[in-house]
Formats: structure tokens, sequence, C-alpha cells
């Protein structure tokens, strides 16, 4: 069995691609109160990028680092996980703003524990996924998006917030500036349903 251990993580990512075939690692991402949280275990990015490029880095490059609003070219990714003290459009999922920092890593290497663990699935992937958490758990997976705000408020915010997995479609930011596939879908799943998957 599987748990929540870090040195569990190496395993569990290669056991979800295994599962799923996906082409991508899973990636970890967790929000900092605290900037000196984030930099005793990773290195600060360099240059600016959209969270949702950031994400497609860390599951594309196997990058590990951390974020700051700095970092951040994208407003609205900002504000949703918490960043940045200001409005955005009613209903999008919004961290409070008391983040300073942002971590990311594959799966595989993350050195800290995920708020969320974001996959790039095809509908088949979607499908199986909540075919294994609804006998694992008895869940039926959500969708909540609104085609805005998708790698940042819909697979990182929302299960931030609501502690339950959700998927989404991506958006035009995070498709436009990443090369996420025309037939490819996001969610971010807890760590509690990464468990039920893996333990199944």
């Amino acid at each position: 069995m599987f748990s929540n251990k870090q040195e569990d993580y190496e395993m569990i990512s290669q056991k979800l691609q295994a599962m799923f075939e996906l082409d991508k690692s899973p990636v970890s991402v967790k929000l900092y109160e605290y900037e000196d949280e984030a930099s005793g275990i990773l290195s600060k990015r360099e240059g600016k990028e959209r969270h949702c490029g950031m994400v497609y880095e860390a599951a594309t490059k196997k990058s590990v680092f951390y974020a700051t609003y700095d970092e951040m070219s994208c407003p609205n990714g900002a504000i949703a996980l918490g960043l940045l003290d200001a409005k955005l459009i009613e209903g999008v999922p919004k961290v409070d703003p008391i983040m300073v920092a942002v971590g990311y890593a594959p799966l595989e290497k993350s050195p800290f524990v995920p708020d969320s663990v974001v996959l790039y699935c095809n509908p088949i992937q979607i499908m199986k996924i909540s075919q294994i958490l609804r006998q694992s758990s008895g869940k039926r997976l959500k969708g909540d998006f609104g085609g805005i705000a998708s790698l940042c408020a819909d697979v990182v915010s929302k299960p931030y917030l609501t502690n339950e997995s959700n998927v989404s479609f991506a958006c035009n930011g995070s498709r436009g500036f990443t090369d996420i596939d025309d037939g490819e879908l996001v969610i971010g799943l807890t760590m509690e349903d990464v468990l039920n998957l893996v333990n199944y």
C-alpha cells in the first residue's frame, strides 16, 4: 500500500503513468504562505512565466522549482492562486490572498506534499480515472469549470479550497501558451484520490 509520504512519490508517479498510459509526468503543486518554506527545499525559477506554463514545464521537462508573484506573467493566475489581492470573474475559484509562493515538481521528484496533483489526460484516461475512483471510494468525479483560469483556478485552487478533485477542459491561455493537445483535458487530484487510485 502506498502512503502520502515523499519516499513513495516516485513509485506512485510511475504507477499512475502506467495505469493510465500518461505521456507526461503528474505534476505536484503546492501553495506556500511563507517563501522560506519554499526556498528551503526548492530553487527559485528565473524569469517570468504563466502558471500554466510552469505546470507544463514540470510535466514535460521534469523541472523542480518555486515561483512568487514576481515570476508570474499572468495576473489571473496569480489572483486565483492567492498571490495577488484583486477580483476575478464571479464564480472562479480563488484562494484568499495570503500565499507568497507556489512549488512545482513532477510527482516523482516532489520534495513537498502537494496540494494538487495535475494530470494531462485524454477523455478515455479521465473515464478510467473516474471509474476507479468510483469503485475504490464511492466518489463521483466532478468537473467544475468555466473555460477560463483552468490550470490555476480549476485544477489547483479548486482542489485546495474544497479538498475535492476537479476536471477542466483547459482554457484559451493554457492552450495558447503551452503545447496542450487539442484532445487533452486536465485534472487536479487531491492526494487522497491519488492514493485511492494507486492503492485500488
